[in-house]
């Protein structure tokens, strides 16, 4: 689980999302990551992810993901009630 450089969900299954997604956490350890997207998805705003990234020192990383957006402007309403949680979330394209 979380082992190839890719996207998962929260049970670590490999996903395909299309599109934008909200990132909420970038992490380097997988417990932390974990925990903060099931911290997301009891907000129930959206599915959330975990993506795997690899570092320019051949470490990984874990983001944290919410939704699968078509368009980066769908984000807007979603991202507005983040910040208002005290996250800094911001949108990246899969």
């Amino acid at each position: 689980m979380f082992k190839d450089i890719a996207v998962y969900d929260i049970a670590g299954k490999k996903q395909k999302p299309q599109g934008f997604g909200i990132q909420t956490g970038n992490f380097t350890e997988i417990n932390r990551a974990i925990t903060e997207a099931k911290t997301i998805e009891g907000m129930k705003l959206g599915t959330v992810y975990i993506q795997t990234i690899a570092t320019t020192d051949g470490k990984k990383t874990y983001a944290v993901l919410l939704g699968a957006y078509k368009a980066k402007d769908e984000t807007k309403e979603v991202i507005k009630q983040l910040t208002e949680k005290k996250y800094a979330p911001f949108t990246k394209q899969y």
